[in-house]
């Protein structure tokens, strides 16, 4: 996924070259996110390890990663010339980042879990393999998978509908801004794994990606890194949250199954839109600290840290060497487990796939 730091004018279907170029800080926006969601679970009751911060810092991390996914497709794709050969290479670049290691993770945890115990920590039986190979599963973090690839195959439409002139665009959204309010009324209703529940964050980040490069050109740089350093103290915030704003950053509610509390509180989804955002222009700020060369590689496989920490932990939990080592000991060398198998995995699984599915289909 590559985005810009420098654009040039609002985007619109007439806009075919609009230039797009790499911003390295949502890259390392990418692999803090990852981190988020490891280092909130790794505070999990089965791992017994005391990591200081909430086991919800995940969501907040599921939440960039939304937001993250809107705003690079509304950026890269929005005044992009919508044709057949635009949108097959749009879906085969879907596909193979996506699909490939998700699939072999899917199988693996099927046989790990049907074969081999029934306490691994990925719960897939038959019925979750089948809903979770049509991504719209629920176990673990798959459940996140689902309305991320749902969003894919519908943004074809929202890619379509914005690339066609101005008085089509307004016929249509007749019909469309009616149906849109429809889902937005019952988006808690739905299915948390199901796209429309999660549309509005997607859009949002569209939105902001698709006008990024309007905004960047009318707020100077003094403004981004001001709205950068702000950004920094909300994620401190998240990881550490002080006494005061606890309760507005997480949630006691046992019941909210399908975290509501996060997923659909405009003020957090507009604080993970407002990180992102701010990030879309380089400054010394950015530079030093998502764009550095560190952060960024670990965005590159944050896909393969995503699925695979779950089980590392589990595998390290299971044969007991946490127990061994003080809590320190134990953190440390659960992250350096986890990031160097997911490394492993990008350059030996993933890319390799990636091309391949590329090479295939395009």
């Amino acid at each position: 996924m590559q985005v810009a730091d420098k654009m040039d004018t609002f985007p619109d279907h007439e806009n075919k070259s609009r230039k797009v170029n790499h911003i390295q800080a949502l890259d390392g926006l990418r692999g803090l996110a990852a981190f988020m969601v490891v280092y909130g679970h790794m505070s999990a009751s089965d791992f017994s390890m005391n990591t200081g911060v909430l086991f919800a810092v995940g969501n907040y991390g599921v939440l960039l990663f939304f937001v993250l996914s809107g705003f690079l497709m509304g950026y890269i794709y929005i005044g992009k010339e919508f044709t057949l050969k635009s949108v097959r290479a749009y879906l085969v670049a879907r596909v193979a980042r996506i699909v490939p290691l998700y699939y072999i993770t899917i199988l693996s945890s099927f046989f790990a879990f049907e074969m081999c115990s029934h306490d691994f920590v990925y719960k897939i039986d038959i019925y979750q393999l089948v809903r979770s190979f049509l991504f719209f599963g629920s176990a673990s973090v798959f459940w996140s998978i689902g309305p991320e690839f749902q969003f894919y195959v519908l943004f074809i439409g929202v890619w379509f509908f914005l690339s066609q002139k101005k008085h089509t665009r307004l016929s249509c959204a007749v019909c469309l801004v009616p149906l849109l309010i429809g889902i937005f009324l019952i988006r808690q209703k739905l299915p948390g794994v199901f796209v429309f529940s999660k549309l509005h964050i997607f859009l949002f980040g569209v939105f902001l990606g698709m006008n990024a490069d309007f905004f960047s050109n009318i707020l100077n740089k003094k403004i981004f890194l001001y709205f950068q350093s702000m950004s920094i103290l909300f994620i401190f915030l998240i990881f550490f949250p002080v006494s005061v704003f606890r309760n507005i950053i997480y949630s006691n509610l046992k019941d909210d199954i399908l975290l509501s509390f996060y997923y659909q509180d405009f003020a957090k989804i507009f604080m993970a839109g407002f990180i992102v955002f701010s990030f879309c222009k380089k400054t010394i700020l950015s530079k030093y600290i998502l764009s550095n060369r560190i952060i960024t590689n670990f965005g590159k496989f944050s896909f393969s840290v995503y699925l695979l920490h779950f089980p590392i932990l589990w595998f390290i939990s299971y044969f007991g060497i946490i127990h061994y080592i003080n809590n320190v000991l134990s953190i440390l060398f659960s992250i350096a487990v986890i990031y160097f198998f997911s490394f492993c995995s990008f350059y030996l699984i993933e890319a390799p796939l990636q091309r391949l599915v590329k090479e295939k289909l395009l």
